[in-house]
């Protein structure tokens, strides 16, 4: 093989690598409609990402939250008002394709939650 050949075979193998970790960031940056279960029946909420690298800011509700995505899972927290008090929101989830799925926490209370996209 000629060293060139070789070279370039080695650059393909690192973008193969990178590429799908980086869209899989990009699939969830962006606004997202929560539906979160609950003891008292469905809770809706809105929820806006931005992804730097591993980093994960965004927005929910009024509040603004921080956490990770690594490898299509994300663990998001913000701190929120409700009418059982003020408390730390902590979602833990999956995206697949256009769904994120997962738990979510608050204070004493716990769940599963569905996101996708606004149409």
């Amino acid at each position: 093989m000629k060293p060139g050949l070789n070279a370039f075979i080695c650059v393909l193998c690192v973008v193969s690598m990178v590429l799908p970790a980086a869209a899989l960031a990009a699939d969830l940056a962006g606004k997202w409609n929560f539906v979160l279960d609950t003891e008292g029946g469905e809770r809706r909420a809105a929820a806006e990402f931005r992804v730097e690298g591993e980093k994960v800011t965004g927005k929910w509700g009024d509040g603004q939250g921080s956490g990770t995505f690594v490898e299509g899972k994300l663990e998001f927290s913000v701190a929120i008002e409700s009418e059982v008090g003020p408390g730390t929101l902590k979602l833990s989830g999956k995206i697949q394709g256009n769904e994120l799925s997962g738990n979510w926490q608050f204070q004493s209370y716990s769940g599963t939650f569905k996101a996708v996209r606004p149409e």
